[in-house]
C-alpha cells in the first residue's frame, strides 16, 4: 500500500499542471495554454525527503487544454480547477481516472517561470501550502517539472514507416515497400516510386507540436500547402496531416472522412560497417543474466576483432570466427569457438551494434536462443557488453 501511495502522491503532483484559462486581462496572470504539452520532471521532494532522478525514470506528464495524463508504470488522469487570482495562483484537483484513490482531492499552488513549471500541494484533502517548500513534518510535496521541446534536430535522418492511415483506410506493409522519409533540417524528403520534397516549419509552441508544410519539387502538387502535427516519442515519429490545404488535425487520427493521413516512422538504424569492428576493444561495462559486472571483473581483459576472428583475452583466451545476419534488425551474429580452454565447436547467436563509437554486443552463450534485443535480465542466460575501442 506504501508503494500505491506514492504513485498516487505523484499523480497528485502533476494534476495541478492541468489548469482553467487565465484572465488576459490580467498581465500576471496565469496562463494555462502554457502549460499544454509533455513535461519531464526535473526534482522532487517530499515532506523533507528528495527524490532522485530513478524514482522518476519513465514518468512524464502530458497535458492538453482539457486535461492532463500521468503516465509512466500506471496512469492517472485528473480534473482540475484554478484560482488565477492568488499569487501564487492555486489550484484544486481531484482524481477521475486511475488504478487507485479515484475520488481522492488536493489543493496546492503552482507557478511556471522560464520554462519551470513548480507545483506544491497537500495530497489526500491537506490544506493548501502557502509557499513552495515541503520541509519534513509538513507532508507536502513539491515538484519541478521542464517541458519537452520538440527540436529540428530530433527529427533529421532517414525514417522508415512503421504503419498508415489514410482517410479511415489502413495502410499494409506493402504499400510502404521501398519508401522512406529523409529530413534534413530544412526538407522532408518522401523517396519512394515517386520522390516529393517539402519545406516545413516546426512549431514547438503548440501542443502537439505543429508543422506547416510546402511541397517545393514532385510530379503534382507543387506549391500546394498542407498543416500538420507531430510527436517524438520513444523512437517513434507519428506525423498526422490534411493534405493539399485542410485544417491542421487536432489529434493523431485520421478517421473516414476526415481527409487525414497519419503516419508512425521510426529512425532508420545506422548502416553496419563491419570494417570499423577491426581494432582492440576495452569493456566500458557489462551485465550477464540480470546482474551488472563491475570495473575489477574486466581487469586486464580486451577484445582483440580481425577481418575472420574474435579474440577475448584475459585469464584465459577465447578465438572465435563471426558471421552477420545484416537482413536483421539490430544485425545478427554468430559466433563459433575455434579455441578455448573447454575445446571448440560451441556457438552462440545474439545482436550486434555500432553506434557513437560504442559497440554494444548481446548474446546467448553455449547454443542457446539469442537475444534480439540489447537486453540481459535475470534468468534469460543472455550477456550484455558496451565496449570502447583503444586508443592506437
Amino acid at each position: 500500500m506504501l508503494l500505491r501511495n506514492r504513485t498516487v502522491g505523484l499523480v497528485v503532483v502533476v494534476a495541478l499542471t492541468t489548469t482553467s484559462m487565465a484572465s488576459a486581462a490580467d498581465e500576471k496572470s496565469f496562463d494555462a495554454a502554457d502549460l499544454v504539452g509533455t513535461w519531464t520532471y526535473a526534482s522532487g521532494q517530499r515532506d523533507g525527503a528528495d527524490l532522485d532522478a530513478d524514482h522518476f525514470a519513465g514518468q512524464t506528464v502530458v497535458i492538453t487544454k482539457d486535461s492532463f495524463t500521468l503516465e509512466g508504470d500506471e496512469t492517472f488522469v485528473m480534473t482540475y480547477e484554478l484560482d488565477t487570482s492568488s499569487s501564487p495562483a492555486s489550484v484544486k484537483l481531484l482524481i477521475a481516472e486511475g488504478p487507485v484513490g479515484v475520488g481522492a482531492p488536493a489543493e496546492g499552488i503552482l507557478e511556471l517561470s522560464d520554462g519551470e513549471l513548480k507545483l506544491c500541494y497537500a495530497p489526500m484533502g491537506g490544506d493548501a501550502p502557502e509557499k513552495f517548500e515541503a520541509p519534513a513534518g509538513s507532508g507536502l510535496h513539491l515538484f519541478v517539472l521542464v517541458k519537452d521541446q520538440l527540436e529540428v534536430a530530433d527529427l533529421v535522418g532517414t525514417w522508415n514507416y512503421e504503419s498508415g492511415r489514410r482517410d479511415g483506410a489502413d495502410l499494409d506493409a506493402d504499400h510502404f515497400a521501398g519508401q522512406s522519409i529523409v529530413i534534413t533540417e530544412e526538407t522532408i524528403t518522401l523517396a519512394g516510386d515517386e520522390t516529393f520534397v517539402i519545406s516545413y516549419d516546426l512549431d514547438s509552441s503548440s501542443s502537439p507540436d505543429s508543422l506547416s508544410l510546402e511541397i517545393t519539387e514532385g510530379p503534382v502538387g507543387v506549391g500546394a500547402p498542407a498543416e500538420g502535427i507531430v510527436q517524438l516519442k520513444d523512437g517513434e515519429l507519428k506525423l498526422c496531416y490534411a493534405p493539399m490545404g485542410g485544417g491542421a488535425p487536432e489529434s493523431f487520427e485520421a478517421p473516414a472522412g476526415s481527409g487525414h493521413h497519419l503516419f508512425v516512422l521510426k529512425k532508420a538504424a545506422p548502416a553496419f560497417d563491419a570494417a570499423k569492428l577491426i581494432g582492440t576493444w576495452n569493456y566500458a561495462s557489462g551485465q550477464r543474466d540480470g546482474a551488472d559486472l563491475d570495473a575489477d571483473h574486466f581487469a586486464g581483459q580486451t577484445i582483440v576483432i580481425t577481418k575472420e576472428t574474435l579474440t577475448l583475452t584475459g585469464n584465459d583466451t577465447f578465438v572465435m570466427t563471426y558471421e552477420f545476419d545484416m537482413s536483421k534488425t539490430p544485425v545478427g551474429v554468430t559466433f563459433t569457438i575455434t579455441e578455448s580452454p573447454f575445446g571448440a565447436g560451441a556457438t552462440a547467436a545474439g545482436v550486434i551494434r555500432l553506434e557513437d563509437g560504442e559497440l554494444t554486443l548481446c548474446y546467448s552463450p553455449m547454443g542457446g536462443a539469442g537475444p534480439t534485443k540489447f537486453e540481459a535480465p535475470a534468468d534469460s542466460g543472455h550477456h550484455l557488453f558496451v565496449l570502447k575501442q583503444a586508443e592506437q
